[in-house]
């Protein structure tokens, strides 16, 4: 599968509300609704890109997840960050912190407001938000919009799907990849971790287990079973089993049928971020870490179902294997070979590339290609 779909029509017919340059000049003040998580928080910063390259002196305000606000804390390219509660989970205690949530939106004016997940929830903030421009796709509650985008093909990716929404706001197209911004004290706490571990100038492989939902998981046997394969192919390997700061009863389940135990870590979102930087491959299912390892630029290899392939994270560093709609049936031995090959098939992360935005180079005009591999394919 590739993704093929030509957007340049869409795209000109979006570029034809773009803003006159006098009123581009007015902007100060750009509203982003992201409720749905880290990866699609993550995969924004292609659409904040494209905003800021046309709007320079505007405030990007950004409304999300509280983890993904954890996420993005330290982005300089976000001037504030407000935590929602999930407006789906119904619970007295949620409301409560729904509304607080939409009494801190609605203090302040906006220039822009872009609803980038298309839930009623964010379709309800827009509808109350302070905002003459107010972009979304089409769909339930949209008539509180009045820059309506048709709702995206299958094929087109997350990131593309939210650019396509600040082209219809009035940006110019940007060629970007998903990035993310790291601090140094992030960055100086991994250092010394993995020197107090010995494994600073070791080859390492990071894994995850984590999933987005019950059918995008692989059985932890697996896991187990492939860190062993890793070794075995690639005796100079570490690899590391990292979670959440809660996730330890979990690990410990993923890694006691191993031969040899090998490290576990517990991160926070940003540390997570600054440990994958160090990493020189990744391996993960269809979740917010593969999302992070993607921006981040470390080469990846990347599990999903096959009805899930075009939702997965795009990059030149990056290969998907999306071989059966059933996790089950891909096997530990078909992932270890597929790691292996990607260290000498895709592209090594540059010092700069961990730091900058990466622009897409050598691909589609608007569409970043994804490398697939399938069994039958090997």
């Amino acid at each position: 599968m590739k993704r093929t779909w030509p957007w340049l029509i869409r795209s000109a017919r979006a570029i034809m509300d773009i803003m006159p340059t006098e009123q581009r000049k007015t902007v100060s003040s750009i509203l982003l609704l992201e409720t749905l998580g880290v990866k699609d928080a993550v995969a924004a910063t292609p659409a904040i890109d494209a905003l800021l390259s046309t709007f320079p002196g505007a405030k990007i305000i950004l409304a999300a997840t509280p983890a993904s606000c954890q996420m993005l804390r330290h982005d300089n390219r976000i001037s504030e960050t407000i935590p929602v509660a999930a407006p789906w989970v119904f619970s007295t205690a949620n409301r409560k912190a729904f509304a607080g949530s939409v009494a801190k939106l609605c203090a302040k004016t906006y220039d822009i407001a872009i609803d980038l997940d298309n839930n009623p929830g964010n379709r309800l903030m827009l509808g109350l938000v302070s905002a003459p421009v107010r972009v979304g796709h089409v769909g339930q509650s949209d008539f509180t919009l009045t820059h309506k985008v048709a709702l995206p093909p299958t094929e087109m990716s997350t990131a593309d799907r939210k650019l396509e929404l600040a082209v219809k706001a009035g940006a110019k197209m940007v060629h970007s990849l998903p990035s993310l911004r790291l601090t140094y004290s992030d960055q100086r706490y991994i250092q010394d971790l993995l020197n107090g571990l010995n494994l600073a100038q070791k080859f390492l492989v990071a894994i995850s287990a984590d999933a987005a939902d019950i059918k995008c998981r692989w059985p932890d046997n697996y896991f187990s079973e492939l860190g062993d394969r890793i070794r075995e192919i690639r005796p100079d390997a570490e690899v590391l089993f990292f979670g959440a700061p809660g996730d330890s009863a979990k690990l410990d389940q993923l890694t006691k049928q191993m031969t040899s135990r090998p490290s576990t870590l517990l991160l926070s979102l940003p540390r997570l971020a600054a440990f994958l930087e160090r990493c020189d491959i990744y391996f993960g299912l269809h979740s917010g870490p593969s999302y992070i390892a993607g921006a981040i630029g470390v080469r990846s290899i990347l599990l999903y179902p096959r009805h899930e392939f075009f939702t997965a994270p795009v990059g030149p560093h990056i290969r998907v294997l999306a071989p059966h709609n059933d996790l089950t049936e891909v096997k530990p031995a078909f992932a270890a070979e597929a790691i292996v090959r990607a260290i000498d098939e895709l592209p090594a992360k540059t010092p700069e590339a961990s730091r900058e935005p990466q622009i897409a180079k050598a691909q589609n005009l608007y569409f970043h290609t994804v490398q697939e591999v399938t069994e039958t394919s090997r």
